[in-house]
């Protein structure tokens, strides 16, 4: 419909990541507030952010940002979790950025996937894996510098 179109055009806005060091990303913020409590707050609160539809996202890794806008936008994410696919990190990633922002869609997505990614590394199947599937010790060390003691991911980092 093209007055809905035209609706979500006019509430587009830009986030911007990293002033002076790249582009800003482009969101609708009814996207953003649906899928995090945090933006719907920074957003349509009383924050300065509510008047400039305007967000600096210092510490956010782009590419993993972009992912999650991705899978806000689709549902789905853009990697496949298969035998030299997407890595340990970046799925830690992915649920680290749920938890910052409040996303436990994203972060409840996230935990299939590491199930996924342990079974495709740790036994070896017919397509010829090596089932060499060690996290890497900065992986681990990424995950308990950003999370709580209490963290979901730390337990299945452990567990894994």
């Amino acid at each position: 419909d093209s007055a809905y179109a035209e609706h979500l055009r006019r509430r587009h806005r830009e986030l911007v990541h990293r002033p002076r060091r790249s582009s800003p990303f482009d969101a609708h913020i009814e996207i953003l507030c649906a899928a995090s409590p945090f933006f719907g707050k920074a957003l349509d609160g009383r924050f300065i952010e509510a008047e400039t539809k305007y967000i600096p996202l210092l510490d956010e890794d782009p590419c993993t940002f972009a992912e999650f806008l991705s899978w806000a936008y689709t549902g789905q994410f853009t990697f496949k979790v298969e035998f030299g696919g997407v890595g340990w990190k970046k799925l830690c990633e992915l649920w680290i950025l749920g938890d910052k922002f409040q996303i436990p869609a994203l972060q409840n997505a996230i935990i299939p996937l590491l199930a996924q990614k342990y079974d495709i590394q740790y036994f070896p199947s017919s397509k010829g894996s090596q089932g060499n599937g060690n996290i890497h010790l900065r992986v681990i060390s990424y995950v308990y510098s950003n999370t709580a003691c209490t963290s979901p991911l730390r337990r299945a980092i452990t567990d894994i």
